[in-house]
């Protein structure tokens, strides 16, 4: 889609919630919590166009990219695949469900401000889990509502090819069970006055959100994941619009330290130095890959060449494609070929050694990004891609713990600077 801008996406919002509004008799700031619509046609834009030759692939794809607005209301041989996730699997182990549902009411119970598992590591005791998929059942697709919205969608200015579309996928937790989540017992019983959240969070667990919109919560939705300040991005600025407000690691204008990953024992490291690659390596510099081979051919050290998972699968380059968090945690030394990487941060609480290879063309949004940009080329972990393989080479001649010692050394400056960040259930006092 054209132009696909943040007017754009709201325009659809717009008459997404005047159809949705109609459909199911209330007002229409009571459909939506917080941009979980906007995220909605955000994720959607490539497949809107297609209008009345959609096909299942399409469909598939859209799910498996929002994971939720909770339960996609898709083509049924897709619904068996998604219940039998690994999520699915873990609360289906005996014991687990039960556990977590009796942390989930002693939290809301106990509470009225709560950190939801998208906004922190969620084995934290004072992390509400997903109260969704411990307490509510979706009913089944209503095929006499689904028309009724059709026809809805078609007199607010959707054509034909995106009504069809919205009509078959569009998430039973905005239709068929908006009215069963909105009259929940958890949701009368329960007044909280903030969640600590992101957009994700509420697309995920519509049970939470109904709880948010029953009580007019304060939304504070938190950074989870890379590429936040660092460039102008549409998916990051329907958050910060969405939110009451935003909280970022280190790259904005309120920030906190980055609890969605755990602490882990630089100790324990391997020798293989892993240089990790984003989807988009090749954009700025395009014999990165080639350089990194013959790098690799020539070094003493053992290279793993990191592919995204959705990277061209051709390519002779890469190693593997995707890595563990075990791997990663485990690594000598990381490279990234830029710094937008989520994965980073995980290094950086670590105190484990990583570098950065300079040359993408960054777009700082606040002073704190561009803070945050400078301190890594200040530090020198962020480096041309010759001066970051010198000092990887020269890192791996030392022990583990003088390696360790030297890589925090030289990151002090950054190093102090996140953990200067107050930790959110601090900031709240949760």
């Amino acid at each position: 889609m054209k132009d696909w801008t943040y007017s754009k996406v709201s325009d659809y919002s717009s008459r997404l919630t005047c159809a949705l509004s109609e459909v199911l008799n209330v007002e229409k700031d009571k459909v939506f919590v917080g941009g979980e619509e906007k995220m909605f046609f955000y994720r959607l834009k490539g497949h809107l166009d297609i209008g009345e030759q959609f096909c299942a692939e399409c469909i598939y794809d859209v799910m498996h990219l929002l994971k939720a607005f909770e339960d996609l209301s898709s083509v049924d041989r897709y619904k068996k695949r998604w219940k039998l996730s690994v999520l699915g699997f873990y609360y289906k182990i005996k014991g687990v469900k039960k556990n977590e549902s009796e942390k989930a009411l002693s939290l809301l119970q106990d509470n009225k401000r709560v950190i939801h598992f998208a906004a922190h590591l969620r084995r934290e005791d004072f992390v509400l889990p997903n109260i969704t998929k411990l307490f509510f059942s979706y009913p089944p697709k209503n095929r006499t509502m689904r028309s009724k919205f059709k026809k809805s969608l078609l007199e607010n200015g959707f054509d034909r090819g995106e009504a069809e579309f919205l009509h078959n996928i569009f998430p039973l937790s905005h239709l068929e069970a908006y009215s069963v989540l909105r009259s929940h017992k958890m949701q009368r019983e329960n007044n909280l006055s903030l969640v600590c959240t992101s957009v994700y969070g509420v697309m995920i667990d519509p049970l939470l959100a109904a709880m948010m919109k029953g009580n007019n919560t304060k939304k504070v939705y938190v950074q989870h994941g890379g590429y936040y300040g660092l460039v102008n991005n549409l998916a990051h600025q329907i958050e910060v619009e969405a939110s009451d407000e935003m909280l970022w690691w280190g790259v904005g204008e309120d920030n906190v330290f980055p609890t969605r990953y755990s602490l882990c024992d630089s100790n324990r490291a391997s020798e293989v130095v892993r240089v990790v690659c984003s989807l988009n390596t090749t954009l700025h510099d395009d014999f990165f890959l080639a350089r990194i081979a013959k790098i690799k051919k020539n070094s003493s050290c053992y290279f793993e060449v990191v592919g995204h998972p959705r990277s061209d699968k051709k390519s002779t380059e890469y190693d593997r494609y995707g890595l563990s968090d075990k791997d990663h945690a485990y690594s000598a030394i990381v490279i990234y070929d830029n710094a937008l990487h989520s994965l980073l941060f995980s290094r950086l609480i670590n105190k484990q050694p990583f570098f950065v290879v300079d040359g993408f063309d960054y777009q700082p949004q606040h002073y704190n990004a561009g803070r945050f940009l400078d301190l890594m080329r200040y530090s020198g972990i962020m480096s041309d891609l010759d001066t970051v393989m010198w000092k990887v080479g020269y890192m791996m001649r030392m022990s583990k713990e003088q390696r360790n010692k030297y890589f925090r050394e030289l990151a002090n400056p950054l190093i102090e600077y996140i953990y200067s960040l107050p930790k959110l259930n601090e900031l709240y006092d949760v």
